[in-house]
C-alpha cells in the first residue's frame, strides 16, 4: 500500500445502510499469505474510493495477523486498479515470492 488511504465509510453507503462493495479474504496459516480471490464494488459506485478503502483494511488486517504478502485474483478489467494500489505482476516479483505463489 502506498500512500494515505481515502477517508471512506469503508464500503457502505452511509445514506442507505447498503454495502456498495466487498470482498473475500482467506489467511494461509503457515505461509503469511493474505489472498483476495475477490474483491467488488457496486459498478455505479467505483472511483470513489471504496475498493481502495477495503484494500487498506486487508492490508490493516495482514499485518495484524502476520501477513507479508497479498495475494490477489485480477482480471483484465481489475488489473489496473491493482497495480494503482502498488500490487505487482508475477514477472515483477522476486524468486521466492514467485515461489511462494506456486505453493498456493
Amino acid at each position: 500500500w502506498r500512500g494515505a488511504p481515502p477517508s471512506d465509510s469503508g464500503g457502505v453507503d452511509a445514506a442507505s445502510c447498503r454495502a456498495v462493495a466487498a470482498c473475500i479474504a482467506e489467511v494461509h496459516e503457515g505461509s503469511g499469505v493474505l489472498e483476495v480471490p475477490i474483491l467488488a464494488a457496486a459498478r455505479h459506485e467505483r472511483g470513489r474510493g471504496h475498493g481502495s478503502v477495503l484494500v487498506a483494511l486487508l492490508v490493516q488486517m495482514g499485518a495484524a495477523l502476520g501477513c507479508r504478502l497479498l495475494v490477489v485474483s485480477a482480471t483484465t478489467e481489475s488489473a489496473r486498479f491493482w497495480l494503482t494500489m502498488g500490487l505487482h505482476t508475477p514477472a515483477g516479483c522476486s524468486p521466492e515470492i514467485r515461489g511462494t505463489l506456486r505453493e498456493l
